[in-house]
Formats: structure tokens, C-alpha cells, sequence
């Protein structure tokens, strides 16, 4: 795996967001969840496409890594007063 696979599959993801595919935004998502799983602006990404498709268990559950992480930024408290 190139260091850039990662960076590649980020950006797919968010183009699948911006076109409505959440179904492949998520997978995209997830691959990189597996591979890093501590990538911040991905697990952001992953919060806010399980909140699009209404799964606030799976929403909830990643946000917990978020927070597990111990970064704060304004996107992660904007997440947190959404969920």
C-alpha cells in the first residue's frame, strides 16, 4: 500500500458525499477507517455520513473514537451538538 492510497480513497469518499452515493461514500470511508484507524478528518466524515443515512448507533459509536482521540476542533463540536 503507497502511502497515498489512503489519501485517494479520503477523496473519493467526499466525492461520493458531494454526489449523494452515501452508500459508497461509507464503504470508501470504512477502508480507510481499517487501515488508520485514527485519521480524524475521516472519522468525522464517517459521523456525518451515518447521520445522512439516519444510523446514529453507527454515528454515535464513531464519534466515541473521536473523542477517545482527545481532539477537539469545530467540526468535532459541531458533530457533538448534532448527535
Amino acid at each position: 500500500t503507497y502511502p497515498n492510497d489512503s489519501d485517494m480513497i479520503y477523496l473519493a469518499a467526499i466525492s461520493f458525499k458531494n454526489t449523494n452515493d452515501f452508500a459508497s461514500a461509507i464503504d470508501m470511508a470504512e477502508r480507510i477507517r481499517l487501515r488508520n484507524p485514527g485519521h480524524l478528518p475521516n472519522l468525522i466524515l464517517l459521523t456525518e455520513l451515518y447521520m445522512l443515512q439516519e444510523n446514529l448507533t453507527k454515528a454515535e459509536k464513531i464519534f466515541q473514537t473521536i473523542q477517545s482521540l482527545g481532539k477537539k476542533s469545530k467540526r468535532v463540536q459541531n458533530l457533538e451538538s448534532l448527535l
